[in-house]
This record gives C-alpha cells, structure tokens and sequence, in this order.
C-alpha cells in the first residue's frame, strides 16, 4: 500500500509543479502584455508631444508671414472705398460704390463686403478701371462683371458701363 501512495504523492507533486509552471506562464504573459501597453502608451505620447512640437516650431516660423497676412487684412471699409476712388482717378472715369453691404461670421475673425461698382467711360478706360479692381492690394475676389455699351445721343460717340460685384475680405471692424 504504500507504494501506491507514493505513486499518488508523486503525481500530485507532479500535477502541483505542472500548476505552477503554468502559473508563472501566465504570470509573465500578463506582465508582457502590460508592458507592451505601457510601450504603446508611451510611444502614443512622444507622437502628440512630436506633433505639438511641429506644431509651435511651425507657428514660430510663420510668425513674421503671419503679421504680414495681418497687416494686410486688417483694412477699414474707409481705406478700401479711397482705393477704389483711387482707381477712378487712375483710370480718370467717374467711379459710383453702389451698394455696400456687410456679412460676417461670428465664429471667425474674418469679415466680409460685398460691393457694387458701376464705372462710366470709353471702353479702353472702362477695361482699365475693371483691370485695377482685379489686382486691388486688398484682398478680394470679383464675383462679376457686366459690360454695357450705351449710345450717346448728344454727341454721337458709344460709351460704356461697367457693373462690377466685389467681396472684400478684411480682419477691421465694420460698422452695419
């Protein structure tokens, strides 16, 4: 009898050592896979704090191109209606700023006017006042322009009009 207890202290010895051997195993899969978490989680914080610093390097770098941008949105309606006289002047016709109106969004410093533009001359100076207002310094983009040719009857010669629509885009405060 006592060599079948000891084949049964045997196997349960055997059975425990077998039960710790997966134990650690288990033990150790668990730890690796806390510190494969903890790599990832690390190498998750170097990519944001790389991209925050791309990030300020890149807005310190564009800091002069930005106060330029800055300086040249950051325009009156005041300043941008004497440029448009002054194109009249330039193209030495009579220049009318029809109606004016302002759209801005809250949510964006960014500010918007729309302007109707009617000019009267010979064709040449009408073309000449429309090729000034497309290359105005502020920035701007011409929605339309409509070329009219009116008869004169008084002293035989064709005139033309010219209805140009402009948005203006400026950083200043625009009064409604």
């Amino acid at each position: 009898m006592s060599i079948t207890y000891l084949s049964y202290f045997a196997l349960l010895g055997a059975l425990l050592l077998w039960s710790g051997v997966a134990y650690f195993a288990w033990a150790i899969s668990g730890e690796e896979a806390e510190r494969a978490g903890r790599i990832a989680n690390l190498e998750q914080e170097s990519v944001k704090q790389s991209a925050s610093l791309k990030l300020h390097a890149l807005a310190r770098d564009t800091k002069g191109d930005r106060e330029a941008l800055e300086s040249l949105t950051r325009v009156g309606i005041n300043s941008i209606l004497d440029g448009i006289e002054g194109v009249a002047r330039d193209a030495r016709i009579p220049i009318e700023i029809g109606q004016a109106s302002a759209a801005s969004d809250s949510a964006t410093p960014l500010h918007t006017t729309n302007l109707t533009i009617d000019a009267l001359g010979s064709f040449s100076q009408v073309t000449h006042a429309v090729a000034l207002l497309e290359a105005f310094p502020v920035p701007s983009t011409i929605d339309q322009v409509q070329l009219e040719r009116i008869e004169n009857a008084d002293n035989k010669k064709a005139a033309w009009r010219a209805v140009v629509r402009m948005r203006v885009f400026t950083t200043g405060e625009i009064a409604s």
